[in-house]
């Protein structure tokens, strides 16, 4: 079950990396700036009501059958599920969501931060955007080979942590960043190289599905890399 949800956490998290960052990048071209705050309060009241109504209900049955709760609530509550586990073994996709929520406004801005001097009109003010997040896709890929070198391969440790995983989502904001601040260019190159895009979609997918996870380690390694860049492509065309 958990080979098979594979491929679709990978297109949920380009797909989030995509949509959310666009909210931020519509943000600062409609006012000029960046309010985090104001986003994360937003993206806590989509969340959290319903998470934790979940979570409570999860605490009344374990109470009810007299199982141990206690350091299992405290990670689903802090969203650390995902390196020392929880309640259940899904919510972890929804800690490394929260995990980028955080970093995403904080990386925008300070990306602002550095581009301040320059003058407002003529530039883009997050054109350090795609060297970082080509930075961070290395860092993540060596700290996936990394993990599959030195340990057995368990999906808390290969799977689910946020420093494994974060250039899934990455990926989404370089792809929106380019939708949004890059647009003509954009579509321009989309739509010469769609069969390309389409044969890399399907390529990446169909490969990456017919690979047994726990036996290959190329999968949990460089195959995350290669979904993401696959379903990436499929939201492109």
């Amino acid at each position: 079950v958990q080979t098979c949800a594979l491929p679709i956490l990978d297109l949920f998290f380009v797909l989030s990396g995509f949509l959310v960052s666009g909210l931020l990048f519509k943000e600062f071209k409609q006012y000029g700036e960046l309010q985090p705050l104001r986003f994360l309060v937003r993206r806590g009241l989509k969340i959290y009501p319903a998470f934790y109504v979940f979570i409570a209900v999860t605490l009344l049955i374990k109470l009810f059958q007299h199982e141990y709760w206690h350091r299992p609530l405290l990670h689903e509550a802090f969203f650390i599920q995902n390196y020392f586990g929880g309640f259940w073994s899904h919510t972890w996709s929804l800690a490394v969501e929260e995990h980028f929520y955080i970093f995403l406004p904080l990386c925008l801005v300070a990306i602002l931060a550095i581009s301040q001097h320059r003058k407002r009109g003529g530039y883009d003010a997050f054109a350090l955007l795609p060297w970082i997040s080509v930075g961070l896709a290395v860092v993540v890929l060596s700290c996936r080979i990394v993990t599959a070198y030195r340990l057995p391969f368990r999906y808390c440790t290969h799977d689910w942590p946020t420093h494994l995983r974060i250039d899934s989502l990455m990926f989404g904001v370089l792809l929106s960043y380019f939708y949004h601040f890059r647009g003509e260019a954009f579509v321009s190159f989309v739509e010469r190289f769609s069969i390309g895009l389409a044969l890399l979609a399907a390529g990446g997918i169909l490969m990456i599905c017919a690979t047994p996870m726990e036996s290959s380690p190329f999968l949990f390694t460089v195959g995350y890399s290669i979904l993401y860049l696959a379903f990436g492509a499929l939201l492109l065309l």
